[in-house]
């Protein structure tokens, strides 16, 4: 008995290996060279519950806006600008919010295209002084998924794992980030061959030193979140995406907080030599 079971392990393992085998492979991509300009909608919100003793709070900011995406005529680079932006918080006073409308608004940014997709520098932003505004852009970056650069089935799975430092007012700080990807499934919608390829990923934050440490002692310094995108495969281009991310409630007495943050991404319209095309 115990051999006829194994027997048919083997035969179904082998009839599942042989079915994936036998889907076909496809090269996922984002190429924004296709097409002259990109319009895309870009919303995002931070919220957290904040807790000190007795008192309770719920913290929040979100922005809303358009991003136009303009390919530069060297196609070296993507100039992006922020339109009809939308701010709503209970962190920012009015004139914090005020500021961040000037400065953040119709003021573009380049970003180097590597095979047609942005990547994010600090040192292409330098026209915005504020950091929080600099993490707003870098959502747009971070909701492009990392795809590999051979055709892959569905099923298929790979990750990236990079560091980065950065200041804060705190002192010197490094980043790590971690993202596991896999090739969910294809799908059709009309004429439109579509890819879903989802993420999970793990992000934290190591000060330089002790004292930086105890500086943000109470603050979330890492967090888990996931992300969703859905690509056009034969046009090679996002449709849509999405990630939420999360940290841990803080353990320290009498205070608490735990924070939030939703991204999501979505075509609106390209253009190409002054024609508009969705």
């Amino acid at each position: 008995m115990k051999i006829i079971r194994r027997s048919i392990y083997c035969f179904i393992g082998f009839v599942f290996l042989f079915y994936c085998n036998r889907q076909p492979a496809f090269t996922v991509a984002i190429d924004l060279l296709a097409n002259d300009q990109w319009i895309y909608s870009l919303s995002y919100r931070q919220s957290g519950n904040y807790r000190w003793n007795e008192a309770k709070e719920q913290l929040f900011n979100t922005i809303s806006c358009e991003l136009a995406c303009t390919i530069e005529e060297s196609q070296e680079n993507v100039s992006v600008i922020a339109r009809n932006s939308k701010i709503s918080s209970n962190i920012l006073d009015k004139s914090e919010v005020e500021h961040i409308h000037q400065t953040f608004s119709d003021v573009a940014i380049q970003l180097p295209l590597i095979n047609g997709v942005p990547q994010f520098s600090d040192t292409g932003i330098s026209s915005l002084s504020d950091l929080r505004q600099r993490g707003w852009y870098r959502q747009f970056v971070k909701l492009l998924p990392q795809l590999p650069n051979k055709p892959i089935r569905p099923g298929a799975t790979w990750d990236r794992d990079r560091q980065w430092s950065f200041q804060t007012p705190q002192g010197d700080v490094t980043g790590t980030l971690y993202q596991s990807f896999v090739f969910d499934s294809v799908s059709r919608n009309d004429d439109d061959l579509l890819a879903t390829i989802g993420w999970q990923f793990r992000h934290s934050l190591r000060p330089s030193d002790s004292g930086v440490t105890t500086s943000l002692q109470g603050l979330p310094l890492y967090g888990t979140g996931k992300g969703v995108a859905i690509i056009n495969l034969e046009k090679k281009y996002l449709v849509r995406a999405e990630i939420q991310f999360s940290t841990p409630e803080t353990p320290l007495p009498g205070f608490s907080l735990v924070w939030e943050e939703k991204a999501a991404l979505e075509l609106l319209e390209t253009i190409e030599s002054g024609e508009v095309k969705l």
